[in-house]
């Protein structure tokens, strides 16, 4: 009986002993929580609004910097097709615009100028004039 006495007592010991560990455990849990309760209630309105202005400042630097990033890779892009159309002998779409640009320019002249000879023609010659 005595050993039995003796068995429950470092039973109860050992019991005693695993719960004063696990309330140190949540103990420090509690202590933890509640530094996290304070600092978000010692940091004011305006400390939160200065972390949502940081944070949303350095957002804009990244979108920033992409965009710088893209356009560096867009004007990267054009030189590369530039540099390939000149090496093989191609014109480029702003090249074949001037062109078309110029052709119908011309066009308009040869029609003015057909106007006019056609108007300062005799009435027995219904054409332009040959040489």
């Amino acid at each position: 009986m005595k050993d039995k006495a003796m068995e429950i007592g470092a039973k109860v010991k050992e019991t005693m002993v695993q719960a004063q560990k696990q309330l140190q455990g949540l103990e420090e849990e509690v202590q933890k929580f509640a530094a996290r309760v304070q600092d978000k209630i010692v940091s004011s309105p305006l400390e939160g609004a200065r972390k949502v202005e940081d944070m949303l400042r350095n957002m804009a630097v990244r979108d920033f910097v992409d965009k710088v990033k893209t356009i560096e890779m867009l004007k990267q892009g054009q030189a590369v097709k530039k540099e390939l159309l000149d090496r093989f002998g191609i014109a480029g779409s702003d090249e074949i615009d001037s062109l078309r640009k110029k052709v119908t320019e011309l066009e308009t002249r040869v029609q003015k100028m057909n106007q006019k000879a056609t108007a300062s023609a005799p009435a027995s010659n219904k054409g332009p004039r040959r040489k």
